[in-house]
């Protein structure tokens, strides 16, 4: 860390993006510059092939906490995590923070990254602080329809399902960061020239990119524990192994019907926001958009909350129909086969009296 920073001060670049977004390449770079990953991480998968370098405890905490909160990775609706009792938020931030230390043990600079706390990122705050440790954000920006072709791709997700899960990590997360540092990082800029994104983060000399909200008190400038030039030869290869199936442009999302509107308003403040990080009119652009999205979102999940109702109901009477089929079709079975004794028990004399005829027949001159 730079010389200014206070003796002992520890600092976590968080990750967020959505899912599918580049935010696996970026962590990986990022760890090739010195950042610390966890003990435990998630690897290589046929979802991304070079690795997901997320922490698997973490993953899995977090979805225990989704579950909690009736809530899943693919859920696009708010979460409320002031719905739970006070002092069960409090057990949960602490057992989040125990593990946030167990998992990156006394590293000065590390980096931590699940898309999942982009909708939870008010609340990972406060388990790194009582961590004793800085967050430092770094917003993950992909073309919303190459996320969405990714996700129909992987997990055969609709794309307006994915178009409205992109809406809610991109706007929670900005949302959350909007009074912290933080730098907007494309994904086709880390493809095609990681240094100038990287830069975005702590350009050294020049002093750091991470911007603050007026508000917010300015932290040390970041300095890689493994300068870009010790790097490079590793990130180049690194990112030539990325595999990249979509590629689309700002003109695509604005033509395509599904992310026209919301997504597309989103998708370009950002664009504006990434230049100008105190613009107004972006800001004010993504506020909008979040209050009539989490407006929407709300009618939207009680009609879904009824019809999966209602198809649990069609469910349940097709089950007791089908019970009801099988009972008749036992039932028919076993009268059938009542008939088939009862004709045997029948035709057994008539056989027996044809047979009696046959012999006397045979006995007459």
């Amino acid at each position: 860390m730079h010389a200014s920073a206070a003796a002992g001060q520890r600092t976590c670049i968080v990750v967020l993006g959505m899912h599918r977004s580049g935010t696996s390449a970026l962590t990986r770079v990022l760890s090739l510059l010195g950042a610390g990953l966890p003990k435990n991480v998630l690897g290589a998968m046929s979802s991304n092939e070079t690795g997901h370098w997320e922490p698997e405890r973490l993953v899995m905490f977090h979805d225990a906490l989704l579950a909690t909160l009736q809530s899943t990775w693919h859920d696009w609706t708010a979460l409320d995590i002031s719905q739970l009792p006070a002092g069960r938020r409090d057990a949960i931030r602490s057992q989040l923070a125990d593990l946030i230390k167990d998992e990156y043990g006394g590293v000065p600079l590390m980096v931590v990254k699940d898309p999942r706390i982009c909708r939870f990122a008010p609340f990972f705050f406060e388990a790194l602080a009582e961590a004793g440790v800085t967050p430092e954000c770094v917003l993950t920006v992909r073309n919303p329809l190459e996320v969405a072709q990714s996700l129909e791709h992987s997990d055969g997700m609709s794309r307006g399902d994915a178009g409205l899960l992109w809406l809610r990590h991109v706007l929670d997360a900005e949302a959350a960061t909007r009074r912290k540092r933080r730098a907007i990082l494309y994904y086709d800029g880390l493809l095609t020239d990681w240094r100038s994104e990287i830069r975005r983060i702590a350009p050294g000399a020049a002093g750091s990119a991470l911007e603050a909200d007026a508000r917010t008190e300015a932290g040390p400038e970041l300095v890689w524990p493994h300068p870009a030039e010790e790097a490079a030869g590793k990130i180049d290869q690194f990112i030539n192994m990325k595999q990249r199936h979509h590629t689309l442009s700002i003109a695509d999302v604005m033509q395509d019907a599904v992310m026209l509107g919301w997504i597309g308003d989103v998708y370009d403040a950002l664009h504006r926001l990434r230049q100008h990080p105190a613009s107004a009119d972006a800001l004010a652009t993504l506020d909008r958009v979040r209050a009539e999205f989490d407006r929407a979102a709300l009618l939207m999940s009680r009609i879904q909350r009824d019809l999966r109702a209602r198809v649990a109901r069609l469910e349940a009477e097709i089950a007791s129909l089908k019970v009801e089929a099988e009972q008749h079709a036992a039932e028919i079975a076993l009268i059938r086969a009542q008939q088939r004794d009862a004709a045997a028990s029948l035709l057994a004399p008539l056989k027996k009296m044809r047979a009696a005829l046959l012999l006397k027949q045979k006995a007459t001159p």
